[in-house]
């Protein structure tokens, strides 16, 4: 495994610990806000099938209009590298931005 590549399995398993402690705790808009960062880390990434499970999961957790902005980011970024299913994108886009 390359170093970048252990640092995205780091980051990865980071987000996971917390979105976990954010849901334990009730805190569900926290929850979101990390699920939503790990899929804008994913886009970054050029990972569009791990990208559209955590802004899938991140968007279901946000009660909270505080995670609007965050998950339009998500779905801007999702959508440029994964523009080749727009039926899940405009699913979320209508509730969220």
């Amino acid at each position: 495994m390359n170093s970048s590549s252990a640092k995205a399995s780091r980051a990865r398993d980071l987000t996971r610990r917390a979105v976990e402690s954010a849901a334990r705790t009730d805190n569900l808009d926290s929850a979101a806000a990390w699920r939503l960062d790990g899929a804008l880390r994913e886009a970054a990434f050029g990972n569009a099938a791990e990208a559209r499970r955590e802004t899938e999961q991140g968007l279901k957790l946000a009660v909270d209009s505080d995670a609007v902005l965050p998950g339009s980011i998500a779905l801007e970024r999702f959508e440029a590298i994964a523009g080749r299913n727009p039926q899940v994108i405009h699913r979320f886009s209508g509730r969220y931005t």
